[in-house]
């Protein structure tokens, strides 16, 4: 389907944990605005899926995760010391900057794979992937910048 304009994709695929992920990011970045989170797909197949509803839970979490990492998670230091304590001192995204996330999950009669940190690991290169095809400059550090509205 083609994408309105300003609005840009990312793809990431791997197997980890005996689970085959594919997330596509979609982004929104007007020249002058701030990028915002605008949709995910995520397509896994782990082998049997045993509890559905939480395998969609746990991805999109992880998804999620990985974004607020990826976007928010710096660490500082100030006298040689951890500035950043606890999850009180993280940013994360809000409600209002996450994105519509639909997840897939392929009916599948192989052995069940590892599902815990599948989505968080296919979250950055999706980004990532996402906001090159929308600034034409790559990010190779975190945190990920520039920040879509949170």
């Amino acid at each position: 389907m083609p994408l309105p304009r300003y609005c840009s994709r990312g793809v990431a695929l791997h197997n980890a944990f005996g689970t085959h992920c594919a997330v596509i990011t979609e982004v929104s970045a007007p020249p002058g605005e701030a990028i915002s989170l605008c949709r995910v797909t995520a397509v896994i197949d782990c082998g049997v899926a045993i509890n559905r509803d939480g395998l969609k839970a746990q991805i999109e979490g992880g998804i999620l995760f990985g974004f607020s990492a990826a976007l928010y998670r710096r660490l500082s230091f100030a006298n040689s010391i951890l500035e950043q304590k606890n999850f009180n001192n993280f940013n994360a995204l809000h409600m209002n900057g996450t994105p519509e996330i639909n997840t897939f999950i392929i009916d599948s009669h192989e052995d069940a794979g590892g599902i815990g940190e599948v989505g968080t690991t296919a979250a950055f290169p999706s980004l990532g992937n996402a906001l090159f095809s929308a600034t034409g400059q790559r990010q190779r550090f975190y945190t990920f910048s520039p920040h879509p509205a949170a």
